[in-house]
């Protein structure tokens, strides 16, 4: 009758082990180098206006925190 517990044992360790490895490949890259470089662009999803009509072209936009 000792076997059943330590079945349990060994059962409850290797859920820990599974757990544990899983959350750390979960993790994702490190971040990148100072080198990397970040586009100026972006998307913007909305409605722009220019004068009462949709605009379409490119505009200087200007943002501040």
């Amino acid at each position: 009758m000792e076997r059943r517990p330590l079945l349990h044992l060994i059962g409850i360790l290797a859920l820990v082990v599974l757990m544990t490895a899983s959350t750390a490949l979960a993790q994702g890259p490190g971040p990148q180098g100072v080198d990397a470089s970040v586009g100026t662009g972006f998307i913007y999803q909305g409605r722009l206006l220019d004068g009462g009509s949709p605009a379409d072209g490119t505009y200087d936009f200007q943002f501040a925190l």
